[in-house]
């Protein structure tokens, strides 16, 4: 009974010391890290091709720009800012001229009253203003300075029509840029269309290096 007695002992003794040597290993084991949400620092994500598309419509290369390529958004707003700069400057050249041809039709109509008074011929028939009217475009077509300046204004309307399609040709190639180039935001090669001369569209693809087959 004495030896079952003292080998408990000594059972409960080594359990101790066990456990005493474990005690500091546990103190010591390194705790797991714990997963944070994402912070602030993720990098937003651009615009949807769709919001890229009205983006450049709004403002020149606002749709480019918000997908990083600034170089692109600045050319197309270059360009379209040109175009409308040139379509105002037009527009306000044919009022020139529309203000000119106005004070020459102008000048010919006192030229017909002032034989209407010396006359009581054409004063009782200028009495009806669809004569006087009819008699004034008939002396205008024969004006060499109200003809010259109608063919200004014709030329202008024509100049003012041509910069109006290419600002609308612009605007929208500038939104076809911007959803092409959102929808090719995470791809490797970079796709490129530009306007070409003669209303074409040129389409390139630049395989960045160590890509290429």
């Amino acid at each position: 009974m004495r030896d079952a007695s003292r080998a408990g002992r000594r059972l409960a003794a080594a359990c101790a010391l066990i456990l005493a040597a474990a005690a500091p290993l546990r103190a010591q084991q390194v705790p797991e890290p714990i997963a944070l949400p994402a912070d602030s620092t993720d990098v937003v994500p651009g615009p949807s091709p769709a919001g890229a598309f009205v983006r450049s419509l709004l403002v020149p290369g606002w749709g480019q720009a918000s997908h990083g390529a600034y170089v692109r958004g600045g050319v197309f707003f270059a360009l379209q800012a040109g175009s409308w700069f040139m379509l105002i400057k037009t527009m306000a050249k044919l009022a020139e001229a529309r203000s000119i041809e106005t004070r020459r039709v102008g000048a010919v109509r006192d030229s017909l009253l002032a034989l209407a008074a010396d006359s009581a011929e054409l004063a009782e028939r200028y009495q009806d203003p669809r004569n006087l009217e009819l008699d004034l475009q008939r002396a205008a077509e024969q004006d060499e300075g109200v003809v010259d300046i109608r063919g200004l204004v014709h030329a202008r309307e024509e100049q003012r029509e041509d910069w109006i399609a290419m600002t609308i040709f612009m605007t929208l190639m500038s939104g076809v840029d911007a959803l092409v180039n959102a929808h090719l935001a995470d791809f490797p090669a970079r796709v490129s269309v530009d306007p070409a001369l003669g209303g074409r569209l040129t389409v390139g693809v630049t395989v960045p290096a160590g890509r290429a087959p």
